[in-house]
């Protein structure tokens, strides 16, 4: 476990003796600038959900490739969220036909907005893509989380690749 000059903590939780999934949280809550990457063989999709729900930023396998590991300590500079491609494949087995169906139910600026935040931009920046306030996607974000019934940022993502909004390469 270690921590550079820029709030950045790399840990593999389960190779720590009574660590468990909760306590992310509370090293979020005593450092709120503190920027979290695990970095895990975890293949377990319950698991892994947990661990992005407490507030991690990053989530890559050992088995990644140093241009994956760039990818992910350079968003997490950036205060962006970055999740390997084999994190991404077992967040894509839990993609069921009910899901698909409730992709339909979006609007094609609220399909527009899903795809801009998928792929890690702000509210900020989804404004000035679609050329809309902030309040307004602030708003069909919301409505997104409504009809998705979304839980989570990662939800956001599957969302999108169930859709075929986005698209990941498999090479970790």
């Amino acid at each position: 476990m270690g921590t550079d000059q820029y709030g950045i903590l790399f840990i593999d939780y389960r190779q720590l003796p009574g660590f468990d999934i909760e306590q992310f949280s509370l090293l979020s809550a005593r450092n709120p600038e503190l920027k979290i990457a695990v970095v895990s063989d975890d293949n377990d999709h319950k698991s892994i959900l947990q661990v992005l729900n407490q507030g991690v930023s990053v989530f890559i396998t050992k088995n990644c490739g140093l241009q994956e590991i760039t990818m992910a300590y350079h968003a997490m500079q950036r205060g962006e969220k970055f999740f390997c491609n084999k994190i991404l494949n077992i967040l894509l087995q839990l993609r069921t036909p009910e899901q698909a169906i409730k992709n339909s139910v979006l609007t094609e600026r609220e399909l527009e907005v899903l795809k801009l935040i998928a792929i890690g931009y702000s509210t900020l920046e989804v404004a000035d893509q679609l050329y809309l306030s902030p309040h307004t996607v602030s708003t069909h974000r919301k409505n997104i989380i409504k009809k998705l019934t979304i839980k989570s940022p990662t939800e956001f993502v599957v969302h999108a690749i169930d859709l075929g909004l986005v698209n990941f390469d498999a090479k970790c």
